[in-house]
């Protein structure tokens, strides 16, 4: 994780911290979620922007990446 994006959780000795958003802009063009999505899960995110919808999205984003590093 960046410490200068979260300084904040610099401070978590016992935790992972993933950062989808940092992962995805070494690969992708574009970061938006709606794009990233389409591009990696093939589908239309619907209602972006939405916390839960968000969340559930970058967490098939984040499978999805790991899929095709294995």
């Amino acid at each position: 994780v960046s410490q200068s994006r979260y300084p904040h959780l610099t401070n978590l000795p016992h935790k992972t911290i993933i950062d989808v958003y940092e992962q995805i802009s070494e690969i992708e063009k574009s970061r938006k979620l709606k794009d990233v999505y389409l591009r990696l899960i093939g589908e239309k995110l619907e209602d972006a922007h939405d916390a839960l919808i968000d969340i559930i999205a970058t967490k098939k984003i984040y499978e999805e990446i790991l899929k095709k590093l294995s």
